[in-house]
């Protein structure tokens, strides 16, 4: 089953398109790149709390 994540928006307020800008270009300055061994090596909190989510994958 595929998802496209993809948001489009259109509105009247011209600064919106700035502000949303600006709080992905944060969030990715933010971010941190994962390799799949930082993946695997998680705290096992992180991983209870992935398995938790999985149950609501559907409502999501």
């Amino acid at each position: 089953y595929f998802h496209n994540d993809e948001l489009n928006i259109s509105g009247v307020y011209p600064e919106l398109a700035s502000e949303i800008e600006q709080f992905f270009t944060n969030a990715l300055a933010d971010s941190n790149c994962l390799t799949y061994a930082d993946w695997q090596d998680r705290p096992w909190l992180e991983t209870l709390k992935g398995r938790a989510a999985l149950l609501f994958k559907n409502l999501l």
